[in-house]
């Protein structure tokens, strides 16, 4: 699938089964990697923590997402850091802590307008 078309993981996101999700995105955690492309890796993980949030395992989310931001930190500004600022946004929102998702979500909309990461601004503007 990564051979194919890098971002064709997409279609494995579950809305309504985060459980596929999370291990579907997993799996392919280890091709991404072989790839060599950091910002991919960086993607899946983000949306990995995702669904990792869904099922309310706030620590694996918020693990999942250190990872990616390690990534991250090699990396100039691109569309993944928006992706993994909404991610945790998210997080932050499903776990309560509402004050925190508010300030992620700035910041992901900010990057994510420096970054031209359109599919984020969209998810922003429908709400965490």
């Amino acid at each position: 699938m990564l051979a194919r078309d890098p971002y064709a993981w997409r279609e494995l996101w579950k809305e309504d089964d985060p459980q596929v999700s999370e291990q579907a995105l997993k799996a392919l955690v280890v091709g991404a990697k072989a790839t060599g492309d950091g910002l991919l890796v960086a993607e899946i993980l983000s949306w990995t923590a995702r669904a990792q949030g869904a099922q309310q395992r706030w620590d694996d989310a918020h693990d999942t997402l250190n990872d990616a931001d390690f990534i991250l930190m090699q990396q100039p500004a691109c569309p993944a850091h928006a992706r993994a600022l909404l991610e945790r946004a998210r997080i932050f929102a499903l776990s309560g802590l509402q004050s925190g998702a508010r300030r992620l979500a700035r910041q992901a909309r900010e990057r994510a307008e420096e970054t031209s990461a359109g599919e984020v601004l969209e998810e922003l503007d429908r709400g965490l």
